[in-house]
Parts: structure tokens; C-alpha cells; sequence
């Protein structure tokens, strides 16, 4: 498992740019819990303590500041749950395609930590594919760093290789 540690390191090592707006407050967690009644994973909590939320490379993660749009994670969450989001699901970044990127408290590990999976706008519950993109929230982001950084020195026309 990575942690966000880790993930804000690499950041740091590879000349990754990142503006954060945060830290919160373990109250503004437990605010942002009783609302979406779920527990919010241990990554995401970290997260959400050192960071808030934030964009790195134009990679937008969604926390609980208020994001460049106005929302955060529990807007999301939330106004998705109107729409059809199953209750189990936190949404932690919108694609802006009809796709949101959600963390999964309905397959918490043995570790507290929910997987991230995509969960596509208007398909019906049967047809989402709830397989598991990482295992946590900070191997998501770190995962993403990784593409991120191939991307930026390899060219946008060549495929991220697999692990």
C-alpha cells in the first residue's frame, strides 16, 4: 500500500506543480462523515489533514475546500446520490466526461482502505464495472503521478507501460 507520503514525494522529486487548499481539521472530517454517513478511508483521511484538496498537473482531487467550480467531495457525493450514485460510494474526482472516480466503503480491506472505482453517469447499476482501479486512495494518486509524469516525458502518443 502507498501513502500519500509517498505520493507527495514523488510529486516533489519529479517537478510535479501542486496547489493545495488545506490542511482540515479532524473535526472537519467527522462534519464531512456524519453527512455523507460513511467513515472516509485512512488515505483519504491523510489526505484530506495535509492537503485538503487540490490540483497537481491539472489533475483535479476532489477534498473538502471548495474547488475551483465550488464543490467538494461531499457536494459531489451528494448531488450524485440524487442521480443514482449508490450511497457506498464517495466521489473523490469528477473526469468532467460523465465519469467520476469514486472510493468504494463497500469493499473496505482488512487495512480500512476502500478502492477507487469509476462510476459512469446515467448507466444503469448493473452495467457499472466496480473493479477495483487501486486499492486506495493514495495508490490512486500515485498511479496517476506515474502516468502523469510518463505522459509529460514520453509524449501523449505513446502508452503508459503496464507495471
Amino acid at each position: 500500500m502507498s501513502s500519500i507520503s509517498e505520493a507527495l514525494g514523488y510529486m516533489t522529486e519529479h517537478g510535479l506543480r501542486g496547489n493545495f487548499l488545506g490542511p482540515f481539521s479532524e473535526e472537519a472530517l467527522e462534519a464531512a462523515e456524519r453527512l455523507l454517513g460513511l467513515s472516509l478511508p485512512p488515505s483519504y483521511r491523510e489526505f484530506l489533514v495535509r492537503c485538503g484538496a487540490g490540483v497537481i498537473e491539472g489533475d483535479e482531487y476532489l477534498g473538502l475546500a471548495p474547488t475551483a467550480d465550488g464543490y467538494g467531495t461531499v457536494w459531489y457525493t451528494l448531488a450524485a446520490r440524487r442521480n443514482g450514485l449508490p450511497p457506498q460510494l464517495i466521489v473523490i474526482q469528477d473526469r468532467r466526461n460523465g465519469t467520476f472516480y469514486c472510493l468504494d466503503t463497500s469493499q473496505i480491506g482488512a487495512d480500512g482502505e476502500a478502492p477507487v472505482v469509476e462510476w459512469v453517469v446515467g448507466l444503469p447499476p448493473s452495467r457499472q464495472d466496480r473493479r477495483p482501479l487501486a486499492p486506495s486512495f493514495a495508490d490512486f494518486v500515485l498511479l496517476r503521478l506515474r502516468r502523469l509524469k510518463y505522459r509529460l516525458t514520453a509524449g501523449r502518443d505513446r502508452a503508459f507501460p503496464a507495471p
